[in-house]
């Protein structure tokens, strides 16, 4: 494992767990007053984990999954097994949020799962070619949208963004 996945928290945080239908322990953490807001999270990490086992035909490489949701932390980081996260990017209250915050959500927890197997599993050389892990990661992050979440659609999404940017990948 590259020494740059490693990753543990020590807490008074809040925890809440369930189990993917393969019985492999999924858990969220926050703090005690957002820990409700993780329920989104709780729900849909799990599906996008069995998800991305069924798209690669490769099993989740670790005995548990973790997402911890943190105050100061801009976006997120794919450690193996500990998916650390900033409040905004994995906690969701619907009475506040708006669908695209859940959207966006979703969208980060799928293209921090990816990472498990492009990123982690797999891992770059060198750092010069960590667009490759990012890239996949965000390709694939549509997929695990489109394959958890309500008519997202975000797959035909990107694929239409990326005809506005790279006109000529367009038919003729």
């Amino acid at each position: 494992m590259p020494t740059y996945l490693l990753a543990f928290v020590v807490s008074d945080f809040a925890y809440n767990t369930t189990t993917t239908s393969t019985g492999l322990p999924y858990g969220v953490v926050a703090r005690q007053q957002t820990i409700a807001n993780s329920k989104y999270a709780l729900d849909k990490g799990p599906q996008v984990l069995e998800f991305f086992e069924i798209y690669f035909q490769i099993p989740y490489a670790e005995a548990k999954m973790d997402m911890v949701a943190t105050l100061d932390f801009s976006g997120a980081m794919e450690n193996w097994g500990l998916i650390l996260y900033g409040e905004d990017v994995m906690l969701y209250d619907p009475a506040v949020n708006s669908l695209e915050d859940k959207q966006w959500v979703m969208r980060f927890i799928a293209h921090e799962t990816a990472h498990q197997w492009f990123g982690n599993l797999v891992t770059m050389g060198w750092w010069s070619h960590i667009w490759l892990n990012e890239g996949f990661a965000e390709f694939l992050e549509y997929y695990g949208t489109d394959f958890v979440s309500d008519n997202y659609h975000w797959s035909n999404n990107s694929q239409r963004s990326l005809m506005g940017y790279y006109p000529g990948c367009q038919d003729s």
